[in-house]
């Protein structure tokens, strides 16, 4: 499924809505301004071309979670070379916007890069997977972070860079198994 001017879908939402499993989701460089996704779709990709798409939120994302959430019980999924910023809720909705918000059973983040959202990803339960990506200046109130991860089964981050929170911190996991190699932190 390809995304951008002239292409079959104009916003990425619209092509993980029509996404099957299996599939892959080839996104244009360019900016995608409000453009969220609710992921439900097992076996997905979602990757950059020809440069680094921008996934931008300036308004709170309405499934006041995150730009892109995968489901619960959704995956594997993974998401390359993609940038997400702005994500934020309420206080009263928990001030945990996130770029990716993870409740599925597996992600694969390669290549992407997290800026100016209250967390860059936040995780859940499933397996999860970061490599060569960057997050900076995520965090807002205190309790957001550049990176947390839940009780997941295992965890692996590497090859990242993670730098600048504005709070919380640049790295947190509560996973079972933790393999993180030859970041910058």
């Amino acid at each position: 499924l390809t995304v951008g001017p002239g292409k079959a879908y104009q916003k990425v939402k619209d092509a993980v809505a029509a996404a099957k499993p299996g599939d892959v989701i080839e996104v244009d460089a360019g900016e995608y301004v409000d453009d969220i996704s609710s992921i439900k779709v097992n076996d997905l990709t979602i990757r950059g071309v020809g440069g680094r798409p921008h996934l931008k939120a300036t308004v709170p994302p309405p499934n006041k979670k995150g730009i892109f959430v995968v489901e619960l019980g959704v995956g594997p999924v993974t998401v390359e070379n993609l940038e997400f910023s702005g994500a934020r809720i309420s206080a009263n909705d928990g001030n945990n916007g996130a770029g990716i918000r993870a409740q599925g059973t597996d992600l694969r983040v390669k290549d992407c890069y997290f800026h100016d959202n209250q967390n860059g990803i936040l995780a859940g339960d499933g397996l999860m997977t970061i490599e060569g990506s960057e997050f900076a200046y995520n965090g807002e109130g205190g309790y957001e972070h550049n990176v947390y991860i839940g009780a997941a089964p295992k965890f692996v981050f590497r090859g990242n860079y993670t730098h600048h929170a504005k709070s919380g911190h640049a790295l947190k996991s509560r996973a079972l198994e933790n393999r993180i190699e030859y970041n910058r932190i």
